[in-house]
């Protein structure tokens, strides 16, 4: 079936970017600003999760109407909401496009139309990138999309809503039983780093608690620690905590890995999508202490802090800034171990209260090497890791078997989208999902 098509400012005028407010002006009660981190999968998070703005410091016009449509123009760029009635008179941040569907336009038959392979394709085919992808109101304005009469339009984004929710409720039931399999995996973690497995403890390394400021005082986050064990801090167990480059990598003449956080996956280092960077900014790097060795632990302090990785092998290449090395005394505390601690969740819980920033989450090297670790004896970690590596490795498995079925339903939903609004489905005899 055929389809006339139209640029998107035809169909929805030129697109409108949103407010831009810091974060010292935010407020208990106000109006909320809807940002990108906000939106997933066409949904808007919980009110919960959101930021407000004060009611007078947003006009009329900065607010959104049911139907209109929002794209997010850097960082996940092609990412899509059609506004709901419940988010009507909310507005929304500079890093998100608006739009307003035309009269003859159905806004949610438009609103998988951006979803549509094709659309997704012409964005990121021309999508600018640096170190975040970005994707301007002009860009987005001269996209094509389909354009039916506005009947069909209707008839198409009837048929979706029904088929896409029947998809979507799917994924909601495995994303809860992978949210399950991680709160199993961190309690499993967080038992075995802070209480062991009953194992009788041996001596620490002569002279160590001497010369760190390890010691068994109270805690708030460590009570009751089995026999032998002392609380410490990361810098206690630790040759140096250090971040990378606070600089641009040369990439020209790249021939030596420069290492960032989308790098650190599932607890290690993929190395084949990372940047290159040249001879001369390697050996500025390494001159300034930002070359990771075997053993070390990575630890993302930006964006998406937390993410760490085990350094297992001897391969040459320098780590960003938002990423901390940290060396620890491997006579105190295995690199393994010291991986599962930062997992744990009083680490991770005094991570988030260290974290500072709205729109880039971050904390500072002193504020993680300030935070508080159980230290056991190093032979009961052997095992502890031992006995987590086992544990861990089962519910992973289930997780990727999850995700799996996630990725599929994805792409199936995504082809059902794609050829219902392109024609390739008469939603008028479809009785039945496409496969």
């Amino acid at each position: 079936m055929s389809r006339s098509h139209a640029k998107l400012k035809y169909v929805a005028g030129r697109g409108e970017y949103g407010l831009n407010f810091p974060a010292s002006e935010y407020v208990a009660n106000g109006v909320r600003l809807i940002r990108t981190t906000d939106l997933a999968d066409g949904y808007l998070s919980s009110a919960d999760s959101g930021i407000y703005v004060p009611q007078d410091a947003v006009s009329a016009q900065d607010k959104l109407a049911y139907g209109d449509l929002l794209l997010s123009r850097s960082g996940t760029i092609g990412r899509a909401f059609f506004v709901p009635e419940e988010a009507s008179g909310m507005a929304w941040a500079g890093f998100l496009v608006r739009y307003v569907p035309a009269p003859d336009t159905d806004g949610r038959f438009l609103y998988y139309c951006t979803q549509s392979a094709d659309f997704q394709n012409d964005v990121h085919a021309d999508a600018v990138t640096s170190t975040i992808q970005n994707f301007n109101a002009d860009r987005y304005d001269n996209l094509v999309v389909p354009r039916p009469p506005v009947d069909e339009q209707r008839l198409i984004a009837d048929y979706l809503d029904q088929e896409t929710a029947q998809i979507d409720a799917l994924v909601a039931k495995q994303q809860e039983l992978v949210g399950l399999l991680r709160e199993r995996r961190v309690a499993e973690v967080s038992s075995a780093t802070t209480r062991g497995l009953r194992l009788n403890s041996k001596n620490f390394p002569s002279g160590w608690r001497e010369g760190t400021d390890a010691r068994d005082y109270n805690s708030n986050w460590y009570q009751d620690l089995p026999s032998g064990w002392v609380r410490g801090r990361v810098k206690s167990i630790s040759r140096r905590v250090t971040d990378g480059a606070h600089i641009s990598p040369e990439t020209e003449d790249g021939r030596f890995d420069f290492v960032s956080t989308r790098d650190l996956k599932h607890g290690k280092i993929d190395f084949t999508g990372a940047l290159k960077t040249s001879p001369e900014t390697y050996s500025y790097m390494v001159r300034t202490g930002c070359q990771p060795r075997r053993g070390d632990v990575l630890f993302s302090k930006d964006g998406t802090v937390g993410t760490t990785a085990v350094v297992e092998t001897d391969h040459k290449f320098v780590v960003a800034s938002s990423l901390i090395i940290i060396s620890p005394i491997q006579s105190v505390m295995s690199s393994s171990f010291l991986n599962y601690t930062l997992a744990s969740r009083p680490v991770t819980e005094q991570t988030r209260m260290f974290t500072r920033g709205a729109g880039l989450p971050r904390i500072s090297i002193a504020n993680l090497a300030s935070i508080e670790i159980s230290i056991p004896p190093i032979g009961e970690q052997v095992q502890i890791v031992r006995h987590l590596d086992e544990q861990t490795s089962r519910i992973d498995a289930l997780i990727a078997k999850a995700e799996e079925h996630i990725a599929l339903a994805r792409e199936r939903r995504a082809a059902l989208i794609t050829a219902a609004v392109t024609g390739q489905i008469d939603v008028r005899t479809a009785t039945q999902k496409v496969s």
